[in-house]
């Protein structure tokens, strides 16, 4: 909220907004919130570089939100580095916005036209993410693309100083393929896993002894022509069934409230958001990430529930092609 405009010898100076400052969250100058967003209460001189800030702040034991700010931008450029050594092209703008969700552990729903990169966004991030020892799941509505989608993933994997453990699965691979590929999901000795969601369903039990670290759904309305996929899905990434079930019940009580909304239904929605979440921070959740053109699929209890998981939806005009 900015303050109002101060005067010095009838000259107009900064203004001032509160609760923008990213280490106190206090009050800050536009000057200062335009270089690196400290106010003169952590730091009376600004130091040219946020690392340099960083440093000061940690050396006078000043440091406090500032460093998860410090950290997520480092963070985001190695992966924007990441991504150009692998596709010899920085990432589009469109793409960044997404990629710092994920870095965040933010989940969410991306629909955008075809063409925009969304596809090559999840195989970078499955990859990046494997890097630092996390399990990816990419499903695809065909095996075509599902074949596609690994041999693209294992040219671009060449390029990494250590390529890793990349499995697929589809109608047509040999029946040893087959069988050495189940092998590996059981043992875990994979980094990255591509399949349609015809093996999810007849394979749940094997995946859901996994426990993915980043779930890439290629094609939302495909995956949710069967709202029980999306159960499936929050299995193998953390969730258990009576979490499950709070969330479904808090979808009932989302739609009471909006027609008859009450002090105790408001409550207890607070109640159950508050256990969803302990949950997802006590239990490691991993991130899920659904793509697609378009959002056609009707939205029944348990795909809600799963917005509610990933409440976040990025819709792109088609103009914008």
């Amino acid at each position: 909220m900015a303050a109002a405009n101060s005067r010095e010898n009838g000259i107009a100076t900064k203004s001032y907004y509160s609760k923008l400052c990213l280490n106190c969250n206090g009050m800050i100058s536009d000057s200062r919130l335009r270089a690196l967003g400290i106010c003169e209460n952590c730091l009376e001189r600004l130091p040219a570089t946020s690392r340099g800030a960083f440093s000061e702040l940690e050396k006078r034991g000043r440091l406090r939100e500032y460093k998860f700010y410090y950290d997520a931008r480092r963070e985001f450029e190695r992966f924007f580095d990441f991504f150009r050594s692998l596709l010899k092209s920085r990432p589009w703008a469109l793409q960044k916005v997404w990629a710092k969700r994920v870095l965040l552990g933010r989940s969410f729903s991306l629909v955008a036209p075809t063409g925009v990169g969304k596809t090559t966004l999840g195989m970078v991030t499955a990859l990046y993410l494997s890097t630092k020892n996390k399990k990816s799941y990419i499903l695809v509505p065909s095996a075509m693309l599902v074949q596609q989608v690994y041999e693209r993933m294992v040219a671009l994997a060449r390029k990494m100083r250590t390529e890793p453990r990349i499995l697929h699965y589809h109608s047509g691979l040999g029946e040893r393929e087959r069988r050495d590929v189940l092998e590996k999901l059981s043992l875990g000795d994979f980094d990255v896993f591509i399949s349609t969601e015809m093996f999810l369903v007849k394979n749940f039990a094997t995946l859901r002894r996994c426990k993915f670290d980043f779930v890439f759904v290629d094609d939302i309305d495909s995956f949710l022509k069967s709202p029980k996929n999306v159960d499936k899905i929050l299995y193998c990434l953390g969730f258990d069934g009576e979490t499950i079930k709070k969330g479904l019940e808090l979808i009932d009580l989302i739609l009471e409230s909006a027609n008859n909304a009450s002090r105790s239904t408001s409550e207890r929605i607070s109640k159950i958001r508050e256990e969803i979440e302990l949950f997802k921070q006590r239990n490691r959740v991993g991130i899920l990430v659904v793509s697609g053109a378009t959002q056609k699929q009707k939205q029944t209890k348990r795909v809600c529930f799963c917005f509610c998981v990933a409440p976040e939806t990025t819709r792109i005009p088609t103009r914008l092609r």
